[in-house]
C-alpha cells in the first residue's frame, strides 16, 4: 500500500506603512552619479542660456534646463525617500522621462548651435553690445547642451536595459514593504 503526504506551507507578510526612510546609498550607484550630473548639466546650461535669452529660441533652452534641473531633483528625492519601492512602473516612467528629456535636450542643443552660428557671424552684434560675453555666454551654454545630450542619452538607454529586465548596474532602493515566503513539501513513500 503506497502511503502519500502532502504538506504546504504559505506564509505572506505585508507591511503597509508610511514610514519614511533616508537612505543616501543611491548616490553612490552609477545612476545615481549619472543623476547628478545631468543636474549640474543643467545648471551650467541655465545660467549661461539665460545670459543669452534675449535671442528667442534660448527660451526653449532655459526651458529644457530648468525642466532637467526640476525633475533631477526629483529624481534623488524619490530615490533618497524611497518612494521608487512604492510605484508599481516606475522603470518605466522613469525610461520615458529619459527619452522624453533626450529629445528635448536635442533639440536644446540644435536650436542653440543654429543662433551661436548665426549670432557669432554677426558684425552688427558685436557691435551693438561692445562684448563677446553674451557670445561666449552662447557658446559656452551651446557646448553643455552638448554634454547633457549625451548624458541624457546614456541615461536613457541604462533605463530602456533595466525596464527590459537587463539592468548593466544595480539600483538602490530600500523596500522591504512586501515579503512573501512560500515552501510546499510532497512526500511519497511507497512499501
Amino acid at each position: 500500500m503506497a502511503e502519500t503526504s502532502t504538506t504546504q506551507t504559505t506564509t505572506t507578510t505585508t507591511t503597509s506603512s508610511f514610514d519614511i526612510s533616508v537612505s543616501f546609498d543611491y548616490l553612490k550607484t552609477v545612476p545615481g552619479i549619472f543623476v547628478i550630473v545631468e543636474l549640474v548639466l543643467s545648471l551650467i546650461v541655465l545660467i549661461c542660456a539665460s545670459l543669452a535669452v534675449i535671442y528667442g529660441g534660448f527660451g526653449w533652452v532655459v526651458f529644457v534646463a530648468v525642466l532637467g534641473l526640476i525633475c533631477s531633483i526629483l529624481l534623488i528625492v524619490f530615490y533618497i525617500l524611497g518612494f521608487v519601492s512604492r510605484i508599481s512602473m516606475w522603470l518605466l516612467l522613469e525610461f520615458i522621462y529619459y527619452v522624453v528629456m533626450f529629445l528635448f535636450w536635442i533639440i536644446a542643443f540644435i536650436v542653440a548651435a543654429v543662433l551661436t552660428g548665426q549670432n557669432n557671424q554677426s558684425i552688427l552684434y558685436l557691435w551693438y553690445f561692445r562684448t563677446t560675453s553674451y557670445l561666449g555666454a552662447m557658446i559656452a551654454a551651446t557646448v553643455f547642451s552638448c554634454f547633457a545630450m549625451i548624458i541624457f542619452g546614456i541615461h536613457c538607454f541604462f533605463a530602456f536595459r533595466a525596464w527590459r529586465g537587463q539592468p548593466l548596474f544595480a539600483t538602490v532602493v530600500t523596500s522591504g514593504q512586501t515579503s512573501t515566503s512560500a515552501q510546499k513539501t510532497t512526500t511519497v513513500t511507497s512499501g
